[in-house]
């Protein structure tokens, strides 16, 4: 294993923006050996709570934000994250150990408590929430959910399998998150708007907003495995 192997839960709901990019754009950012699927780029922002017996219940709850490529690598189809933006210092750490771009940031995400939700979820008003930089920020985004959809009907049928990629001595190692179990709760087409400046635009580059999606789902994290490379 690598990064953090014990059993944690996890709850999140994602906001997402599917974005078109330039033709060969996504094999010019994507690591060797992972291939492109597609040139798209998949921006999250996430709320998410944890349930850990090591840790505290003020640290059970954490945003975070991504910008993710959809991609090959050893274990069939996935996604890598070309930015992962951690307001903590430890989950930057936990993001480079896992082989992804890992960013201090701000990161701010609209919650609706748990009592509305009882009342009406998804939303009637948009959510939305953005990533800040040394005070610029980099994304700004706010989605509108509509009807449920099923998640193979879009582009991101595979957005919960993350590969990672470290430099290693003699080569790179190939990881992939381990997850015990996945949970799909509900996932939402909606009318999304997305803002990008900074890094993350030129990260990039050219692209359109295709499509918005409001995803809830639950995982059994257990750290991530090698699954090819140097240290395979």
């Amino acid at each position: 294993m690598t990064a953090a192997s014990a059993r944690t839960t996890i709850g999140e709901t994602l906001l997402v923006a599917v974005c078109e990019l330039q033709p060969g754009r996504a094999a010019q950012l994507l690591p060797a050996p992972l291939r492109p699927a597609g040139d798209l780029a998949f921006v999250y922002l996430v709320w998410a709570t944890g349930a850990a017996a090591a840790a505290p219940v003020r640290a059970r709850s954490f945003v975070e934000a991504n910008i993710a490529l959809p991609c090959f690598g050893p274990e069939g189809e996935g996604t890598w994250f070309l930015r992962a933006y951690f307001p903590r210092p430890d989950l930057v750490r936990n993001a480079v150990l896992s082989g992804w771009t890992g960013v201090a940031a701000e990161v701010a995400v609209g919650r609706v408590p748990a009592g509305v939700q009882r009342l009406g979820w998804p939303p009637a008003q948009p959510l939305g929430g953005g990533v800040a930089r040394e005070g610029r920020r980099e994304i700004e985004m706010s989605l509108l959910a509509g009807e449920t959809v099923a998640l193979e009907s879009t582009p991101l049928a595979r957005f919960n399998r993350v590969y990672g990629v470290r430099e290693v001595a003699g080569g790179r190692d190939v990881t992939l998150e381990h997850h015990l179990d996945d949970v799909m709760h509900a996932v939402h087409a909606g009318r999304v708007e997305l803002r990008v400046g900074g890094d993350a635009a030129a990260a990039l580059g050219p692209h359109r907003v295709a499509a918005g999606y409001l995803i809830e789902f639950g995982i059994g994290y257990a750290g991530s495995r090698r699954v090819g490379g140097a240290g395979a």
